[in-house]
């Protein structure tokens, strides 16, 4: 249960202070919390609100590393990866995934076959303790007339057979970010949603406590710690400037967004398909319920930059870079159900190139406050990953060894909010009683906390207006007040 209480959180004094609840503080916390660490979790608006919330859903093993030879990338991937698929077997899946070949550049038949075997020589542990459902197979070069069969609208000329690799599908990504929270307060820790950090406390030039806002109430509340994490995403540089030493280049913007589209999918395969040119971008398109979910587009940013929405050009744009690859397809500007964007650190400002590691720095190391850190976090999937590292250098050696990765219990209210059919279907008393379970127990303080970030309704419901309606009726909350519904929903 994640028990929002800031004051009484300001009357205890922690091993560890997280500043972010996006997916790499939410992975902090749970790492702490699972190593017997006392730790608290402040994120000013609510968890997973921001960048997180804009994944395109597929973990990743790492193939893509393979090209650039960056090994170590590659088997961080591949063991987040099983990590998570060990720990959410049901709120992840096999996937699919189906690239067609055209003979040109790296996209040849000959390399992808050699980057297969590669990747299935290097992950012998891949499928290590999960259930046989859940294991990833062998990656295989298909002929033409498979790819064909399994993708009718592929783009045929030239076309000279495909690559086909499994990774898995985040069925809500929601849902895991929430279900590590639960699981993080279950074992001690502490979440606080809507609790800006104003300020940090120090001490001799030792980071003592942070100040923090509730946002709810108007208070404002001093919450000690042994060690403060800035994992506050596009906001690090922000919050770096209160912890002081050279934090320079820290975070350098780029806006990632992928886009929901009213199409029906083309295949059972997440489809990785780009456009008639030797280096046109690799763009995905993921099937959901009745729909596709397609990305992801990069475009750059300058520095400082927080507005993480695309302009309708640059939405126009990837939209005709879709089109570009796969002429059949008919996507539309007008099309567009709904645009998931967020911002990730490139390499410089104005790149669209990310980092290619996960950066964690000690800003006593740099002049500034002593045990004060930030973590700057590329991946979804290598969140779990970074926070050991992160761990390792804030608390050590005062953690204890932690368990193993085990299945963990989901909330019993997890089966409606990764299905919004129930809406229809489930009698109006265990609706009720299923959805209250969650505002209480979640920390839910309007509509938006619950239909956004509570459930992948967003990314599987055609209309969300009539979502809203239907709540409603259900169940009293505030309306939604966060902004964050796009101008399609």
């Amino acid at each position: 249960m994640i028990v929002r209480d800031v004051e009484a959180a300001s009357r205890r004094e922690f091993d560890l202070v997280i500043v972010g609840g996006g997916i790499h503080g939410v992975a902090l916390l749970h790492e702490a919390a699972r190593r017997g660490v006392p730790a608290c979790l402040c994120e000013a608006r609510d968890f997973g609100g921001a960048t997180s919330w804009n994944s395109l859903r597929i973990l990743h093993g790492g193939l893509r590393y393979l090209q650039t030879l960056n090994l170590v990338r590659f088997f961080d991937s591949v063991a987040a990866r099983r990590r998570l698929a060990l720990m959410f077997p049901r709120l992840v899946r096999p996937l699919t995934c189906l690239m067609p070949l055209y003979g040109n550049s790296l996209r040849r038949t000959s390399v992808l076959r050699m980057a297969l075997f590669a990747n299935d020589v290097l992950s012998p542990h891949r499928n290590s303790g999960l259930p046989e459902s859940m294991h990833l197979p062998r990656g295989t070069i298909e002929g033409p007339s498979r790819v064909r069969r399994e993708f009718p609208p592929v783009r045929g000329e030239g076309l000279t057979g495909g690559a086909c690799w499994t990774d898995y599908l985040m069925i809500s990504s929601e849902r895991i970010l929430i279900e590590l929270l639960r699981d993080a307060c279950r074992h001690g820790a502490v979440a606080l949603n809507y609790a800006p950090v104003d300020d940090v406390v120090q001490e001799g030039g030792v980071a003592r406590a942070v100040r923090v806002r509730d946002s709810l109430s108007g208070a404002t509340h001093v919450i000690a710690a042994r060690a403060i994490v800035n994992c506050a995403g596009a906001d690090l540089p922000k919050v770096a400037k209160s912890l002081g030493g050279d934090a320079q280049g820290l975070f350098r913007p780029s806006l990632a967004f992928n886009v929901l589209l009213d199409l029906a999918p083309l295949s059972d395969c997440a489809l990785a398909v780009a456009g008639p040119q030797a280096a046109a971008q690799i763009m995905f398109l993921v099937p959901m319920r009745d729909s596709l979910l397609a990305g992801t587009m990069h475009v750059p940013r300058p520095e400082g930059a927080l507005d993480a929405a695309p302009t309708q050009a640059e939405v126009a744009q990837f939209v005709g870079m879709l089109n570009a690859a796969v002429p059949r397809l008919g996507a539309r500007v007008d099309r567009v159900r709904r645009v998931f964007s967020g911002l990730l650190p490139a390499t410089a400002v104005g790149s669209t190139d990310l980092e290619g590691r996960d950066r964690i720095f000690d800003h006593g190391r740099s002049g500034g406050l002593q045990r004060a850190y930030s973590v700057s976090g590329v991946k979804f999937t290598t969140a779990t990953s970074v926070a050991k590292r992160a761990l390792r250098m804030t608390c050590e050696p005062y953690v204890d060894p932690p368990g193993p990765v085990a299945d963990i219990e989901l909330s019993s209210s997890t089966p409606l909010l990764i299905d919004s059919r129930r809406l229809c279907f489930d009698d109006e008393g265990s609706l009720h009683s299923a959805l209250k379970k969650v505002v209480d127990e979640e920390s839910v303080h309007s509509m938006d906390d619950l239909v956004l970030r509570r459930t992948n309704w967003a990314t599987t419901d055609a209309d969300l207006g009539q979502l809203r309606e239907r709540l409603a009726a259900l169940i009293d909350l505030p309306s939604m007040t966060t902004g964050l519904w796009d101008a399609n929903a």
